[in-house]
């Protein structure tokens, strides 16, 4: 892909995506990190919130993570500053990943414990189009996949190369 398609595709992306640099499309360099000195985790009352309506889809959203990762993710994510895109906060079962300018509700993934992991059991995404206008389930998966395991602390390279492809193709 030449280089200015790659700039204007990751400009795009960029203001989706939960980053501190956007200086060039490496995932590896995303920071999904806001947490504060002793601040505990987030929580529903750390910032403006509106709830997922009515019009919602159900994803398929097969992942399981460590409970170390799970961990990372029960701690969700304050915005420090206006570069910051998402704040997420979990109250069991459920993670929450709202906008964080707006507050909008995107994406909810209640999770399930197995034996040695936990699993995400269900996921909803936001369909009401004046509060998220993408449409694409699967594409709604790869970003949401990429999402999880930025907050998870897993490498997010490969999720984010496959959202990116999806972008490009469609």
């Amino acid at each position: 892909m030449c280089s200015w398609r790659l700039s204007f595709a990751w400009k795009r992306l960029a203001a989706l995506v939960p980053t501190k640099t956007h200086s060039a499309p490496d995932a590896t360099s995303y920071y999904f990190s806001s947490r504060r000195e002793g601040a505990g985790a987030a929580s529903r009352n750390d910032w403006k919130t509106t709830p997922l309506p009515a019009q919602r889809q159900a994803i398929n959203l097969d992942r399981t993570y460590a409970a170390a990762e799970f961990t990372r993710l029960q701690q969700g994510h304050v915005p420090l500053d206006m570069d910051d895109r998402w704040f997420v906060f979990y109250e069991e079962p459920w993670l929450y990943l709202h906008r964080s300018w707006t507050g909008f509700c995107v994406y909810q993934v209640r999770f399930e414990p197995t034996t040695d992991e936990v699993r995400c059991a269900e996921s909803l995404v936001n369909r009401e189009s004046r509060q998220y206008r993408m449409t694409d389930d699967d594409r709604d998966v790869l970003f949401l996949k990429f999402l999880l395991d930025g907050y998870a602390g897993r490498p997010t390279e490969d999720s984010w190369r496959r959202f990116f492809d999806s972008q490009s193709s469609g």
